[in-house]
């Protein structure tokens, strides 16, 4: 039986729900928070590594615990599975060796900022344009949190316009997701009139034999 034009199905309310755009708030709220708790902490470890350490050693052994806890963050975003298992532990492992290895400062920092980057772009598979865009974000957090060190506002200052900034790289994921979802739905939407037309030439062609 040939569906008729009035009755096909239009699927207006799926592709409604679809184009629906990711609430900014639920993916940029998160990561202030992660970055205020992360920042509360380091304040405190500051102060006790502070009580054994130069200056020097406390960032080196700050930059690592900061690694962490990004991490920690992303893989309870992310959800629970083996590889998300493996890439805690081996990230474990790493920030370990970091903080206690006699790295130079610049190493400590370029795998302190690495290790969030590469845990970004394997948990949230975006290709490869998203994540050269999460670079170049993450390497504009570094310099706002070198800018807020080098004017004279201290270590934990640095540390939270860095978390700052970071907490904004997921808005540009939800921004894609976005533009992606409507995408389908344009196309489902041509596809569905492409259908209906080709049902309404059958129908005729059936009714003219």
């Amino acid at each position: 039986m040939i569906a008729s034009p009035g009755n096909y199905p239009t699927n207006h309310t799926t592709a409604a729900i679809a184009a629906t755009p990711l609430p900014r708030s639920g993916v940029l709220l998160p990561g202030i928070a992660c970055a205020c708790a992360l920042t509360l902490a380091a304040l405190a470890l500051q102060a006790l590594l502070a009580l054994a350490l130069p200056p020097l050693g406390v960032i080196r052994m700050l930059l690592p615990a900061i690694a962490l806890g990004q991490l920690a963050y992303l893989l309870w975003r992310a959800g629970t599975g083996t590889g998300r298992v493996t890439l805690g532990l081996l990230g474990l492992v790493l920030l370990l060796g970091t903080a206690f290895a006699p790295l130079a400062l610049v190493e400590s920092l370029a795998v302190a900022v690495a290790l969030p980057w590469l845990a970004r772009c394997l948990l949230f598979r975006r290709g490869i344009l998203w994540a050269g865009v999460d670079l170049c974000l993450t390497v504009l957090a570094v310099g706002a949190g070198i800018w807020a060190f080098g004017a004279g506002h201290g270590l934990i200052a640095a540390i939270w316009c860095y978390l700052l900034a970071q907490a904004a790289i997921p808005l540009w994921r939800s921004a894609r997701t976005n533009a992606e979802s409507l995408a389908a739905v344009a196309d489902g939407g041509r596809f569905a009139i492409a259908h209906r037309r080709a049902e309404e030439a059958l129908a005729r062609a059936l009714r003219g034999a």
